[in-house]
C-alpha cells in the first residue's frame, strides 16, 4: 500500500548507506559465478574501470557499465542479480553504515518517506530497501528488446544532474514541496540532488562535496 507523505528523505546508497559499491560487487559476482555462461568483454571492462578510476565523468562511466551486459538474456541477468542480492542478505548488517542508517530511521519515525536514489538498478538495491524499509527507489532502468539487454538505459539517468531530475519529477508527481524534503550523498556527483531539496547533508569523505557543503552551509555527517 502506497503511503502519502508530507516530506521525503532521498538517500544515495553506495558509500552513503552501505559500505560496498553494489555495481562493482555485482560485476565481480558475475565474473566469478556466471562464467562461461556470461562473458564480459575484457577490453570493455578495462575501459569502464579506467573511467571509474578517473572519477571525472560518472555519467559516462555509468553508461559504459551497462553496456558491458549488452546481448545478455534479461531473464538470466535478473536471475544473477537475484542471486547476488540473496548473498548480500546473508550478512547485510555488516554492510550498513551506522550513522546514515540511524538518520534514515529517524526520518521514518518522524513520518518522512524514504527513497533511494542510485545509478544502480532496483534488483541490486532490493535487499537494502527491504532491510531499511525504504518506500521506493529512483534507479536505473535497463533497456531490453525481445528479452535481451541492449546495453542502453532509459532516462533519466540517475547519476549527477539526473538524480535531481528524478527527484524533482517524483516530488511533482507526489505534489510535495522540495523545501520540506531532505537528501544525503557522499560524492560531488550527488550535489545536484542535494541542491534539489530544502535540507541537504553531505557524507564526509569527498573533498569537493565537503567544499560544496561549506559553501552552502549543509550539514556534514560521518557515515
Amino acid at each position: 500500500m502506497e503511503h502519502d507523505y508530507k516530506s521525503y528523505a532521498f538517500f544515495d546508497v553506495d558509500n552513503t548507506l552501505i559500505k560496498i559499491k553494489s555495481m562493482f560487487s555485482f560485476l565481480e559476482f558475475i565474473e566469478k559465478e556466471a562464467t562461461p555462461t556470461v562473458t564480459i568483454n575484457p577490453q570493455a571492462k578495462e575501459n569502464f574501470l579506467a573511467l571509474a578510476k578517473q572519477n571525472q565523468d560518472r555519467n559516462l562511466a555509468n553508461k559504459v557499465y551497462y553496456q558491458l551486459f549488452k546481448g545478455i538474456e534479461a531473464s538470466l541477468f535478473y536471475r544473477l542479480a537475484q542471486q547476488w542480492a540473496d548473498r548480500q542478505r546473508e550478512g547485510i548488517a555488516s554492510l550498513l553504515l551506522g550513522n546514515t542508517v540511524k538518520r534514515l530511521q529517524e526520518h521514518k519515525n518522524n513520518g518522512t518517506g524514504v527513497i533511494f536514489v542510485s545509478g544502480s538498478f532496483p534488483e541490486l538495491l532490493a535487499p537494502f530497501m527491504e532491510e531499511l524499509d525504504a518506500d521506493g527507489c529512483l534507479a536505473t532502468k535497463i533497456e531490453e528488446v525481445n528479452g535481451v539487454l541492449t546495453g542502453e538505459i532509459d532516462a533519466p539517468q540517475t547519476i549527477g544532474e539526473g538524480k535531481a531530475v528524478a527527484v524533482r519529477a517524483f516530488l511533482a508527481e507526489k505534489n510535495v514541496p522540495a523545501e520540506q524534503c531532505f537528501a544525503y550523498g557522499d560524492d560531488i556527483s550527488d550535489a545536484p540532488m542535494l541542491h534539489a531539496v530544502g535540507t541537504a547533508t553531505a557524507i564526509i569523505g569527498n573533498p569537493l562535496l565537503e567544499q560544496e557543503a561549506d559553501k552552502y552551509h549543509w550539514e556534514k555527517l560521518h557515515a
